[in-house]
């Protein structure tokens, strides 16, 4: 497996089955080898912590850099939405220093908590669509 990003055609096609490309965009289907149950059991290979559930599908659907994103969650907060950092106060999925949080919020008009999984992905992505990387530079795959 190389490190290269993958594209949206082959995370859907990765995703077992159970999710199909349409022209209008992303469709639940039914059957596969395995039905859903399998689906919820297949781990994401780049990060190796969460299954290809809604998160995932989210961040790869909306972020310009799911990859990136992928790892650094994982290796921020192992994909636990409640996860916080005694030492810093970093918090949730992308472990946002609140002063970062609240100054991306009103940056991007992106509101709610640090803890709800879509806002701090969905921060995440706007600073990353902006190439702000060195916000996650020390967890950074390079």
């Amino acid at each position: 497996m190389t490190n290269a990003p993958m594209t949206r055609r082959a995370f859907v096609r990765r995703a077992s089955g159970l999710v199909l490309a349409t022209a209008g965009g992303l469709v639940a289907a039914g059957a596969g080898a395995g039905g859903a149950e399998a689906a919820g059991q297949a781990m994401c290979p780049y990060c190796g912590v969460a299954p290809f559930g809604p998160w995932h599908r989210h961040l790869w659907a909306t972020s310009p850099d799911p990859y990136f994103a992928d790892i650094v969650i994982a290796r921020e907060s192992r994909w636990q939405s409640g996860a916080y950092n005694e030492s810093s106060a970093a918090s949730g999925l992308a472990q946002f220093i609140p002063s970062t949080f609240f100054w991306a919020q009103e940056r991007f008009g992106i509101y709610g908590s640090v803890f709800d999984p879509y806002v701090s992905m969905d921060l995440m992505s706007a600073l990353l669509a902006e190439n702000e990387y060195y916000h996650w530079s020390e967890t950074a795959p390079w």
